[in-house]
């Protein structure tokens, strides 16, 4: 069964300038969302990605019906969204994340904790589907994973559909099987995220607390970005060396205090698919 089925969805938002006197103010179009199409069956874990101002905020807000469209058309659990808002309310879940995520007024323990129930009230109805819109911004690790859990166990056990925008990879990778990104308002991949990250994830860093000075290290594929004395950091060319190789001849070399291994951020990824979309 089809949850969501967008065709053709396009936003354009209109500003005016002001101008001298006796001039009628210059209007401004800034194109949010061009001419997207895509269905997501029931029960689908979904990872709507871009970088800053790509148009997936939007994007979501039409769909759950708080901006019409300038053109297109969507059904939302068979509902036009921004024409049967207050009925489709019953149906779905959302939550926007906000860019600052602490309040002045209360400690940081008590802010995390509000968002945390914010969250959780979204899903006192039952939702069919979750519209997440990066829910997890600001959060500390405990929380983040009790959401993602969460997330998960509603989607596994009660079939409910989540439409997620993140820009923490952890979000995408542990929640989401499929993604699609958006860049300058239009969709330019549609497909698996392990597709995604073993296409277009070529790069790791492994960063190294170390119990003996930093000595240097030799191999190709591998770059040091960055050491200071028992530090550093490295990065790794996996399609030159894989990670699991370079990080045993590390073991082996020195004697290892803690170690972390990272996937690039997920602007870089998106900026590499969208470069090869655009050579």
């Amino acid at each position: 069964m089809t949850t969501i089925q967008v065709a053709g969805l396009t936003k354009t938002f209109v500003t005016k300038e002001k101008q001298p006197a006796l001039f009628r103010p210059l209007r401004r179009e800034t194109l949010a969302v061009k001419d997207i199409t895509f269905s997501v069956d029931e029960g689908e874990r979904v990872a709507f990605i871009g970088p800053d101002g790509a148009g997936k905020s939007t994007t979501i807000k039409m769909l759950v019906g708080i901006l019409h469209p300038t053109s297109g058309q969507a059904l939302v659990l068979g509902k036009v969204p921004w024409r049967e808002r207050a009925r489709l309310a019953y149906e779905i879940g959302a939550v926007f994340g906000q860019k600052s995520q602490l309040w002045y007024h209360l400690p940081p323990a008590d802010s995390f904790d509000l968002l945390a129930r914010i969250i959780a009230a979204s899903l006192l109805h039952h939702p069919h589907i979750l519209f997440l819109d990066e829910p997890t911004i600001g959060l500390d690790v405990v929380v983040k994973q009790r959401i993602r859990d969460l997330i998960l166990e509603l989607n596994q056990q009660e079939g409910v559909t989540i439409f997620l925008t993140s820009h923490d990879a952890g979000d995408v990778e542990i929640l989401c099987k499929r993604a699609m990104v958006i860049n300058h308002g239009e969709v330019i991949y549609d497909g698996r995220v392990s597709t995604l990250r073993r296409d277009y994830i070529h790069t790791k860093t492994v960063s190294l607390k170390l119990g003996e000075p930093w000595q240097g290290f030799d191999g190709p594929g591998v770059e040091v970005l960055k050491h200071t004395g028992y530090g550093v950091k490295l990065k790794v060319d996996t399609a030159v060396a894989p990670i699991e190789e370079v990080v045993g001849r590390l073991l082996a070399q020195y004697t290892i205090a803690d170690i972390t291994v990272d996937n690039p951020p997920m602007e870089e990824i998106i900026g590499r698919i969208y470069t090869r979309r655009n050579p």
